[in-house]
This record gives structure tokens, C-alpha cells and sequence, in this order.
């Protein structure tokens, strides 16, 4: 009766967190912070920071806990109950994307999960790897434009010094050229820059890889998986009833299954921040959008281009905060819907109950 009961709270828990989550959430933290002596709520924050940026490492942790998420689900005649393990398929293809070359679209997975996480103001992500084993540092300096300007074999130069108006609708194929080159120059086992040549860049060989190549690339897209809020508290229900949990030891294990949810959700934001500012380029928008590329160009254009760089920066700074927005209401609620679950968990002495309630009556 006690898992019958529990299952069906989890369910409401989950459904009420989506449909109002702001008005609850001030009740739900005073709550749980009573409940566990402010143990979870100030002491044992989840801390997703420490499982990296690799999906594979965050694979390899996720793997392991392989939990039944069915088991908290009472027998009942006339249905079958099947297993229901987590889902990984849109880690698994980040993994393999990193060892995939430039004319696979999966490729741009490995390079999306890595870039759309860094903190540029933060002088140690800048020494993450990228697939093409370079850093984030190293990879970003090939591109100084008046290193490619000096550099007669460099592949960019000719887009950069081209005969064209920088304002015009010539210059938007010339940047193309260049974010391909940009996008390539990451992948794994891509050429040094000085060696590209328009060869290299391969369109998929046949429309059977076309598709194949579309459905990976979906489902890298799609990579949240356990972090779907019913899953998590069913999860955290399961692995705290076979443990036989209680108190702050429940709270621990509930904020470790929590931070490996959050590290999911770190790299489903990673992809939807470089994927969306991918698309939403603007017709003309600079791949190289410096002071030194602005310079190359006669002084009575170079105001206008510095205001379409300015433009350019502001586009990407709201789609980037948006999804960020996005993503932290999300985290919001899976801590609310961990922290329920502790609750929920707890043992009731009925007797003990009703024995203070008397006593207060008295």
C-alpha cells in the first residue's frame, strides 16, 4: 500500500510542479527545509560543475546506475508490468560524434556540447579539449585576422581581402565560406588550417547516409532523457526505497541522482545554444567579428560594420540568456520535484503524530 501510495504522489508531485511551479515554490523549500533540518536546501545544493563537459564522461557515470524506474509500481491483474531503464541515446551519439569527421552532421554535436558550455570569462574552460584535441584557446587563435592577412597559403584570406562591399549581399556567401572552415577546423582528424583546401569539405555520399546522418543529429537534439521530471522522482523513490533510506542519508543520495540529471541538462543546453545561434544568423553576419577584420575595409564603411557587429553580439546575447532562462526554470523544478521526494520518502509515525497534536491541544 505504502509504493501505491508513494507512486501516486510522485505523479501528482511532478504534474502540479509543471502547471504552477512559481506559486508553490516558497511553500514546497520552507517545507523540505523544516523536514531535513535544512540539510539539502543549504548544505547539500547539487553541484553539477564537477562532471565535466564531456557527454562521454557523463555517460560513463549515468551507466552505472541503470536503475529500473518501474520497480515503485504495484502489480495490478490484467496488465504486465515491464522494465523501464533510463535512455541514453542522445549521450551515446555525443560520444560517438566525437570521433566523427567534418561530413557527418553528428560531428557538430561533439563541438556543440563543448562551445555552447564554456564561460569565455573563465581562463580554465578555455583549456577544455576540443574533438581536434586542440583547446578552446589554441583552436581560437588560428583565427586572428592579421595573422591569416600575412599569410599567403591561409584558406580564409581570400574571403577576408575579397573585392567586395562588407556592407553589401556579397559579403554574406564570403562568411559562409568562413564558418565552414571555422566548423570544419574542430572536428576530429580536420587538417591544419594552412592545409585546407575546398576538397576536404564532403557532402554525405549517398541519401541512405543523408537520412542517417539527419536521425543521429536528432537524436543529439534530443538528448534529455533522465531528466524528465516524473523520471527523476521516480527515480530518486526507487533508489532510496532499496536502500533503505532515511533522513540525511536520503537527502544525500537524492542531490547525487539529482546532479547527474543537472549534468544532462548542462549539455542539452550546451547543444540548444550553439544550435540556435547557428540558425539564427542574420543575412550578412561576420564569422571573424573583430576590430582587425573591420580595419581591412575602407574608414567610411567601418562604422557601419562596427554597428552590424554590435547588432550581430546583442542577437546572440539574448538568444544565448533565453534558453539559459529556459533551462534554469527547468532546474528549478527538478530540485523541487528532488527535494519532494525526500519528503515523500520519510517514514510517518502516525501515533507520535497525533500524541504532539494533543499535546498542543492540552
Amino acid at each position: 500500500m505504502r509504493k501505491i501510495i508513494t507512486f501516486i504522489l510522485s505523479i501528482t508531485i511532478a504534474f502540479c510542479a509543471d502547471i504552477n511551479i512559481d506559486k508553490s515554490f516558497n511553500d514546497l523549500f520552507d517545507a523540505f527545509n523544516s523536514k531535513t533540518l535544512g540539510v539539502a536546501s543549504i548544505c547539500y545544493r547539487p553541484d553539477f560543475g564537477s562532471l565535466g563537459i564531456d557527454p562521454c564522461d557523463l555517460l560513463n557515470v549515468l551507466n552505472k546506475i541503470n536503475l529500473d524506474i518501474c520497480k515503485i509500481v504495484p502489480e495490478i491483474q490484467g496488465f504486465k508490468k515491464k522494465e523501464k531503464n533510463f535512455d541514453f541515446k542522445g549521450l551515446q551519439a555525443l560520444c560517438r560524434a566525437k570521433t566523427k569527421e567534418f561530413y557527418d552532421i553528428a560531428s557538430s554535436g561533439a563541438i556543440d556540447s563543448i562551445i555552447g558550455k564554456i564561460d569565455w570569462s573563465k581562463f580554465d574552460d578555455l583549456k577544455q579539449k576540443m574533438p581536434n584535441g586542440m583547446t578552446i584557446e589554441s583552436w581560437l587563435d588560428q583565427f586572428q585576422v592579421r595573422n591569416i592577412i600575412k599569410d599567403q597559403n591561409n584558406p580564409i584570406r581570400k574571403y577576408i581581402i575579397a573585392n567586395v562591399d562588407p556592407l553589401g549581399e556579397e559579403i554574406e556567401d564570403l562568411q559562409k565560406n568562413i564558418y565552414t572552415i571555422l566548423e570544419y577546423s574542430a572536428t576530429a582528424n580536420s587538417k591544419p588550417i594552412k592545409s585546407i583546401t575546398n576538397t576536404d569539405f564532403k557532402a554525405p555520399q549517398t541519401m541512405l547516409e543523408y537520412y542517417q546522418q539527419r536521425e543521429e543529429r536528432k537524436n543529439q537534439l534530443n538528448v534529455l532523457q533522465k531528466s524528465k521530471l516524473s523520471e527523476l522522482s521516480n527515480s530518486i523513490l526507487t533508489k532510496l526505497d532499496d536502500k533503505k533510506l532515511q533522513g540525511e542519508e536520503a537527502t544525500l543520495e537524492a542531490n547525487k541522482i539529482t546532479k547527474e540529471a543537472l549534468g544532462e541538462i548542462e549539455i542539452q543546453k550546451s547543444i540548444e545554444i550553439s544550435q540556435a545561434l547557428r540558425l539564427n544568423r542574420a543575412k550578412g553576419d561576420y564569422a571573424l567579428p573583430t576590430q582587425e577584420f573591420v580595419e581591412n575595409y575602407k574608414e567610411d564603411k567601418q562604422p557601419l560594420m562596427i554597428a552590424k557587429i554590435r547588432n550581430q553580439m546583442q542577437r546572440e546575447a539574448e538568444t544565448m540568456s533565453n534558453i539559459e532562462k529556459k533551462w534554469d526554470k527547468y532546474i528549478e523544478k527538478m530540485n523541487i520535484i528532488a527535494e519532494k521526494a525526500v519528503i515523500m520518502n520519510e517514514k510517518f509515525d502516525k501515533d507520535k503524530a497525533k500524541s504532539e497534536i494533543e499535546s498542543l491541544i492540552k
